[in-house]
């Protein structure tokens, strides 16, 4: 079983082109924008927690 599995992925890696490999590894588009929209929520979060103790004293 495991030398048939073998040959299977010998026999892709030898006819998949280095295209295709290109195409799966794309680098994720938005991912800065949710980076930045996190961030902004826990800045504001804090901020208000920080201006909530100032204000008690």
């Amino acid at each position: 079983m495991k030398a048939k599995a073998a040959e299977i992925m010998e026999t892709r890696a030898a006819t998949a082109p280095a295209a295709d490999v290109k195409a799966d590894t794309e680098t994720p588009k938005g991912t800065l924008a949710i980076l930045l929209i996190y961030a902004g929520i826990l800045v504001s979060l804090w901020g208000a927690i920080y201006i909530m103790m100032l204000l008690r004293g």
